[in-house]
């Protein structure tokens, strides 16, 4: 059987990958911010993770993508 890598990316959760980084905060229904980056060093964080497209985006460095780019 082979598995695409869209199939792999519906099965991971970008939450759960994130969370294995640092700690997160829900910030509405559906979004959270990391309450430390731990992509690079910053005095508030700017690491969003939105649910509903599982994608994530870093504000200060104007950088962001799926499960598989973090």
């Amino acid at each position: 059987m082979t598995v695409s890598l869209q199939d792999l990316k519906s099965n991971i959760d970008i939450v759960e990958a994130v969370q294995r980084y640092c700690e997160i905060k829900r910030v509405n229904n559906n979004d959270y911010v990391a309450v430390v980056n731990p992509l690079r060093e910053e005095k508030t964080s700017s690491l969003h993770i939105y649910v509903d497209t599982q994608r994530y985006y870093d504000y200060g460095s104007s950088e962001g993508g799926d499960v598989f780019d973090f």
